[in-house]
């Protein structure tokens, strides 16, 4: 529950997973962040999409290395609360693209 003035008329995601809500008083649009940097992929938070994402997130889903929230958040590209080989796959697209 969120205790606010702003009258909420609309929420949604942006491309950053941050969260955008309309206030239905004033038509301005606020947006909630996070004060951690990285984004989806990020894993080691570099700002930088590579192959040591990929080893990281190989060495979590081999139990080697124990995620924290951020890193299972980027690792978890497909968004289904599950890692596995799919996420190293769409990780690889995205440094492809």
């Amino acid at each position: 529950m969120i205790n606010t003035n702003i009258a909420i008329s609309s929420f949604g995601l942006d491309q950053n997973n941050e969260i955008l809500i309309c206030n239905l008083n004033n038509g301005r649009i606020y947006r909630l962040g996070s004060d951690e940097s990285g984004s989806l992929g990020d894993l080691n938070q570099d700002n930088n999409i590579n192959v040591v994402d990929i080893i990281l997130n190989v060495n979590f889903i081999l139990n080697i290395n124990i995620p924290n929230a951020y890193e299972v958040w980027a690792a978890d590209i497909n968004g289904d609360s599950i890692l596995n080989v799919i996420d190293i796959v769409n990780l690889v697209n995205l440094i492809l693209n």
